[in-house]
């Protein structure tokens, strides 16, 4: 590689900006209704968050998995984001969108101003 290419590849990589490493993240959003739920048939238990309108997955309705650390932080910020009025913003999990859409897991709320 000559001395001009060694120059010019990293002039792009200094110059070229960063990209954020953030998971897909809906716009601000209600929440309208919490269910929590669990399951007989595998003891898995989960908080769905209903919202009012859809957005990432094409649905209105997520889910936090109780079995994750931290599960119940993001259920006591959905509940105090609810009762506030506030909107919320959220994060799904790095796996994407699930099948069905309904059951994509959050992996953050962000509780907005």
């Amino acid at each position: 590689m000559s001395l001009g290419s060694k120059f010019f590849c990293a002039a792009i990589m200094f110059l070229t900006p960063m990209v954020s490493m953030a998971e897909p993240t809906t716009e601000p959003l209600n929440i309208l209704r919490i269910r929590p739920y669990n399951s007989e048939s595998n003891g898995l238990a989960s908080v769905y968050i209903y919202t009012d309108r859809k957005s990432l997955c094409d649905t209105d309705m997520y889910r936090i998995d109780l079995g994750w650390y931290g599960s119940k932080e993001m259920v006591s910020a959905a509940m105090a984001a609810m009762i506030a009025g506030k909107q919320v913003q959220l994060e799904i999990d790095n796996a994407g969108c699930a099948s069905p859409s309904w059951s994509t897991k959050l992996q953050s709320i962000y509780v907005n101003n």
